[in-house]
């Protein structure tokens, strides 16, 4: 048996305590400890999901609902603990942390670490080398992967937000055109056919 905690998303002091006694519980008993973080994802886990097409009554109302940070500022302000500005200074101050990271990440050269492999790995290296590999996929069977991600039953009913991609009737979708001209390729078509070519 091990101990479970409870503790909800949006109230961010109680989510403190509760990591900071599950933390102590471990270190002092050596056990494990189940902390149930209960809450909710605002947007799907990429840019290609939509939980609204799953949960559109539970998703209408968490668009509706303010963020997890503008409830809590609401709170500290109703306690009269901080001031707008205060507020508003300690956002600004985090943008800046988050863009001043970003600019960092972005306008350096990340530096592959030195691995240890076990033995079946000895060929493999965490070097960096500008060595190109020879990975291409032949026309044909790129063609034929596009082809097929475009193809759908004729009794197949696409959401909205899906009829760029795939538009009705016989014309051809735009991942078609995409694969056999100098349309720019949208994401799913770059991502899918790789995933298909060792099956291909």
């Amino acid at each position: 048996m091990v101990p479970i905690f409870h503790v909800h998303g949006e109230n961010p002091e109680a989510v403190v305590h509760v990591m900071r006694l599950a933390a102590d519980y471990r270190r002092q008993f050596a056990k494990d400890v189940v902390v149930d973080l209960i809450g909710y994802r605002r947007y799907g886990h990429n840019e290609g999901d939509e939980p609204y097409f799953t949960q559109p009554l539970m998703y209408e109302r968490i668009r509706q609902r303010p963020a997890a940070d503008t409830i809590y500022a609401q709170k500290l302000l109703d306690e009269k603990l901080v001031t707008a500005a205060e507020v508003e200074g300690f956002a600004s101050e985090l943008r800046g942390r988050l863009e001043a990271d970003y600019d960092a990440v972005h306008g350096s050269t990340c530096v592959f670490p030195e691995h240890r492999f076990y033995e079946g790995w000895e060929r493999f290296s965490g070097v960096y080398s500008p060595v190109s590999l020879e990975t291409g996929v032949a026309r044909g069977t790129l063609l034929a992967l596009a082809r097929g991600l475009a193809r759908l039953p004729a009794d197949f009913s696409l959401t909205p937000s899906c009829r760029s991609s795939w538009p009705a009737g016989s014309k051809r979708s735009n991942r078609a055109r995409a694969s056999t001209g100098p349309t720019p390729r949208p994401w799913p078509l770059r991502a899918w056919p790789p995933r298909g070519t060792p099956c291909g």
